[in-house]
């Protein structure tokens, strides 16, 4: 196919028309295809979902920082100057940023907000992902803070700055090298030039593959190592005003979330490896096309809710006795806890 106007291009983007039946690539326009009904209530129902997540994401982080005295990173550690994100806080507000993109992404669908604009409406939905997926680095970033500093733990374990790099890279990877590609492609389609643009797409998806895949694997490995963790401590439980109950429900949370975590990047990542093979294919089969957009939709936002709604019932961190850390006056302060 050759496409050397812009706007023809941008259309192409759009829609696949096989002998005059239009298809819509949902994440850029729901209108004037076979899949316009269904998606646009889709994104009508994403609208109240993620509108909902949203504001109670904000309304939570104002709680904790504002009433609870929490802060979303920590300007000093020991002797050196970083900025080292607080997981829990942190993740709260990448998903509160996350949700609201998702919102005003849906409303601009919905409301055929600045049609044919393939940029700025491929960006509006690369850009909310990346915010997601970096809410999630920072919950397994939290987890890898406290195996390293248990009492309980064995065999080798993350040292600080290892933990502070792979924070940098969960943050930067996923924002600057997937938004960067999704720019670089859209742009190129804007310019006329299809199958370059195309291909662009094609290899930010199948890159997206790899780093859905690879953190969720992070994340089921520090699951399984830190739940060992916490029921080894359960074993060595001897205080005499708890019982093991508080260890439990701990575990239990921790798990309920992770797996949320992980059933998000792998079923998202999974999705994205079609997409990116199949896309044209996915794009023109109108139920195939119309399942992956709605799990597109909801996926992320209910797994953020699951997420807020775990640390609501989580215990205070100091009435939580699941984790035992060796724990200095400097290390109270820096250390997060996952639960």
């Amino acid at each position: 196919m050759s496409i050397d106007d812009g706007d023809l291009a941008c259309q192409a983007l759009e829609r696949i028309c096989v002998d005059g039946i239009c298809h819509c690539d949902w994440r850029i326009t729901v209108y004037n295809c076979e899949e316009s009904v269904a998606m646009v209530n889709a994104n009508l129902g994403n609208i109240v979902i993620s509108g909902f997540a949203a504001v109670f994401g904000i309304v939570l982080l104002i709680y904790r920082i504002w009433v609870k005295g929490h802060s979303l990173w920590i300007c000093h550690v020991g002797a050196r100057f970083f900025l080292r994100p607080k997981p829990v806080d942190s993740m709260l507000a990448f998903f509160a940023i996350f949700n609201t993109l998702q919102t005003v992404s849906s409303i601009v669908l919905v409301a055929d907000i600045a049609p044919g604009d393939c940029v700025a409406r491929t960006l509006l939905f690369e850009v909310p992902w990346s915010m997601v997926f970096s809410g999630i680095s920072m919950y397994l970033i939290g987890m890898g803070y406290t195996i390293s500093q248990s009492t309980f733990a064995s065999g080798w374990l993350p040292s600080s700055d290892v933990l502070d790099i792979l924070c940098c890279l969960c943050l930067l990877v996923p924002l600057i090298v997937s938004n960067s590609m999704a720019l670089a492609g859209s742009l190129t389609v804007r310019h006329g030039n299809y199958r370059t643009g195309i291909i662009v797409i094609r290899v930010n998806h199948g890159a997206w593959f790899i780093w859905t895949s690879v953190l969720g694997l992070l994340v089921l490995l520090a699951l399984i190592r830190l739940v060992d963790i916490l029921k080894n401590h359960r074993k060595d439980f001897q205080d005499g005003q708890n019982d093991d109950t508080t260890i439990e429900s701990g575990i239990k949370r921790i798990q309920i979330i992770a797996w949320a975590f992980i059933t998000t990047l792998w079923l998202f990542g999974i999705s994205l490896l079609s997409f990116s093979i199949l896309r044209d294919q996915i794009i023109v089969n109108k139920t195939g096309s119309v399942f992956l957009g709605v799990v597109w939709t909801y996926i992320a936002s209910f797994a953020t809710i699951i997420a807020q709604v775990a640390v609501i019932l989580s215990p205070k961190f100091n009435q939580n006795l699941a984790l035992e850390l060796h724990r200095t006056a400097s290390d109270e302060r820096n250390i997060n806890d996952v639960n």
